[in-house]
């Protein structure tokens, strides 16, 4: 009698079990990968936001002579006619002057200025909660040392 060489019903069962835990496996690591993807994106918007308005106040307050005409917890105006308002119907930081009125920075959920004299210089200090997309919110500091 010859020896059959074919695919007997427990060695198709063995195939079937090991293709179905790999498959498994693979799409656990993927779950997996997908949500730190998510994870990073949402911490990486609440970066840009931020640093977004930290460059436009670096840049106003290392201006040659800028000082602060007026200042309150929701804005700050400096001595060329800029003005940094939050606005929180919005959740957003807009820069205003004479002509414009422009969308710094989105998902803020809370901002407030303050000043306070340091021997001849001023310093300018600014507080965000901001809101990244997974809902987790985040409290960042700045100051600013004006030179004038």
């Amino acid at each position: 009698m010859k020896s059959q060489r074919g695919v007997t019903l427990s060695s198709l069962i063995v195939y079937i079990i090991t293709l179905l835990i790999a498959l498994s496996i693979l799409a656990r690591i993927r779950m997996n990968f997908q949500s730190n993807l998510k994870e990073i994106e949402a911490e990486s918007t609440s970066v840009v936001e931020s640093d977004k308005i930290n460059l436009f106040l670096l840049q106003e307050t290392k201006k040659a002579g800028a000082f602060i005409n007026d200042i309150a917890d929701n804005y700050v105006e400096f001595n060329n006619g800029n003005r940094y308002l939050y606005v929180s119907d919005d959740k957003a930081i807009y820069l205003c002057n004479n002509n414009h009125i422009i969308r710094i920075a989105g998902d803020i959920v809370s901002c407030k200025f303050t000043k306070e004299a340091l021997n001849e210089k001023t310093s300018l200090k600014m507080e965000l909660n901001i809101e990244f997309t997974n809902g987790k919110i985040e409290e960042k500091n700045f100051e600013y040392i004006l030179n004038r």
